[in-house]
């Protein structure tokens, strides 16, 4: 069997990442579907395509991958729409070369587009594996329009592959996949539970009564970075036993750090930068809360930290929207609050730090629904291979 997986990420990156050769099961983290369909199909021919900010490509015996640099900082509006045109010419040219048997496209736009027409030429099974929500917030119409071409498409493939309930159910009630083409995935996490204990002693402040509320994930304003911030600062004052730790990267790192020096909290933010899956099962057994402050311009599609935090019995705070209500249960297993609102935030925050009989409560309902995240029903390829073979491809 080969295979065209066409996916979101620098995927360069995360094949020198995770070794592509000799793939271990990862469970989390961006890099665990890629691992979960390397592993699935080891062997087989398989070509890779992502785009980024820099042309890169990578080769094994058996794998070809390649980035196309569509983005960069200092590029023109004229020599970006030149790059999207030069990624759909060259990446039609290479996919058809590569003769797949299968194809697997996990973007819209442009290379959406182009893996459809493939298809229907040269009569190739096409799914499309959908990891974020339908929704976006302030479009513009040139944005509105690319979005009714991919959602006429997405109706027009073979299949749909969703991560999560709550993208199935967007796809099936907002894009108008027929519900007999749409299949859900995960991941799991019992690999991730039992994984080896990692020093990280060294990371976090040596005081035995500290109380750590994590932030893990990208680095940026939309992910909601500045608000828990402001959520925070008269928190920190107020509880002198807690402190923000920030695990990841992003566009925003640099200005993270000028906020956190304006306002003079240097020694209660904690800033990790990127730590491999395995150091964040380690940091999570040592969180009193795990904040995720995504606004809601993000489209959000699964929050997998969330998953994470509740297999390590960590209550969640997160906004009540998308696919956040459907894993964090208000005053159950966490604490939903408005989206977008710095003092619900705030308030939900103090409750947790304040009450100790509603935060163990809230613990153990984290620990009870983390155990029915350990394994799921399908993880990525599963779901990949089980439309398929409904297709009989």
């Amino acid at each position: 069997m080969r295979w065209a997986y066409i996916k979101n990420g620098d995927v360069v990156s995360q094949l020198e990442r995770v070794d592509a050769d000799d793939a271990k099961d990862i469970d989390g983290g961006p890099d665990a579907f890629l691992v979960d369909f390397l592993t699935e199909n080891k062997g087989q021919p398989i070509f890779l395509l992502s785009c980024g900010s820099r042309d890169e490509s990578y080769q094994t015996d058996t794998i070809d991958a390649r980035v196309k640099r569509v983005t960069g900082p200092a590029l023109s509006n004229v020599k970006k729409l030149l790059l999207q045109l030069q990624l759909i010419t060259s990446s039609f040219s290479e996919i058809k070369r590569f003769s797949p048997d299968r194809i697997i496209c996990g973007r819209i736009g442009p290379l959406l587009w182009v893996c459809f027409v493939l298809s229907k030429l040269y009569s190739i099974p096409l799914i499309h594996s959908r990891h974020n929500s339908v929704d976006e917030h302030n479009s513009s119409w040139p944005r509105k329009l690319l979005m009714a071409i991919d959602s006429l498409l997405l109706k027009r493939i073979e299949g749909v592959i969703c991560h999560g309930p709550y993208l199935k159910d967007q796809m099936i009630n907002r894009a108008g996949v027929q519900p007999s083409k749409v299949v859900e995935f995960d991941v799991g996490y019992q690999s991730y539970l039992n994984s080896p204990e990692q020093s990280v002693d060294s990371k976090l402040p040596p005081n035995p009564n500290a109380r750590y509320l994590f932030f893990i994930g990208r680095v940026s304003a939309i992910k909601g970075i500045f608000d828990l911030l402001d959520a925070l600062e008269a928190l920190l004052l107020k509880h002198s036993d807690i402190y923000l730790v920030v695990v990841g990267k992003g566009e925003h790192s640099s200005r993270l750090d000028q906020e956190v020096a304006r306002r003079n909290l240097d020694d209660r933010v904690i800033r990790l930068g990127f730590c491999p899956t395995q150091e964040i099962s380690s940091l999570l057994k040592q969180a009193h809360l795990l904040i995720t402050p995504t606004r809601k311009e993000f489209p959000e599609g699964r929050c997998m930290v969330v998953m994470e935090g509740l297999v390590m019995g960590v209550p969640v705070i997160a906004p009540n929207y998308g696919p956040f209500p459907f894993l964090v249960k208000d005053d159950t297993n966490g604490i939903l609050y408005e989206p977008n609102s710095t003092q619900q935030l705030q308030a939900g925050i103090d409750a947790l730090l304040t009450d100790d009989k509603q935060y163990k409560r809230l613990a153990e309902g984290a620990h009870q629904s983390g155990q029915s995240l350990l394994e799921p029903e399908l993880r990525f390829s599963q779901a990949a291979n089980t439309l398929f073979d409904q297709l009989g491809a």
